[in-house]
């Protein structure tokens, strides 16, 4: 794993849809992949009859709230389609990943195979919004211990790696994770 640090323009909440027609996770912002291959073009149909080119595809790290925590999750098989103008979650990928989707009034849940909630998207104007918060890696890159150190390195506010190591030897990880503090709202 590797962190960087990131400026303003690197990292920032989107709203991606959830959508029940797409067969594939879609975005147009190529510099959101962690991993990226281009591919020869595929031809993707949207609802307005429009048609766009999907031109590479690969994956992205990122991260969400869900409740009280933040995640940190990986994004596979995205395709890159640059003349789009949302980003889109397959309702299709999700179930053929095992992952149950479950719509309400108010939004919808995406839970593991184990009941968990891992992603919560609100509904707004009669879509559901999964809101992203897309980690790229740049030329910065300073190497990070594994996703744990990741996690908790964004949730106090991106310290560098120096005040980390300090922090690191200074606390008991296990015991602070059992009783983690509630983020502000």
């Amino acid at each position: 794993m590797f962190i960087v640090t990131l400026g303003v323009n690197d990292h920032m909440t989107y709203s991606w849809i959830i959508n029940f027609g797409a067969t594939q996770h879609m975005t147009f912002k190529q510099k959101w992949f962690m991993t990226y291959e281009s591919i020869v073009p595929w031809k993707v149909y949207i609802g307005d009859d429009t048609i766009l080119e999907a031109i590479g595809k690969g994956s992205m790290k990122a991260t969400m709230q869900v409740k009280v925590k933040m995640l940190l999750i990986t994004i596979t098989q995205v395709f890159h389609v640059p003349k789009m103008k949302n980003s889109f979650i397959s309702v299709n990928k999700l179930i053929s990943k095992g992952l149950k989707v479950e719509f309400e009034k108010d939004g919808c849940n995406v839970n593991n195979v184990h009941g968990t909630i891992v992603a919560k998207a609100c509904k707004d104007k009669n879509m559901y919004l999964l809101n992203i918060n897309v980690q790229k890696e740049s030329a910065n890159v300073a190497k990070f211990l594994n996703e744990r150190a990741m996690f908790w390195h964004q949730q106090f506010d991106h310290f560098n790696m120096a005040s980390f190591k300090k922090l690191e030897k200074m606390v008991n990880w296990h015991e602070f994770e059992r009783n983690a503090i509630t983020p502000c709202v």
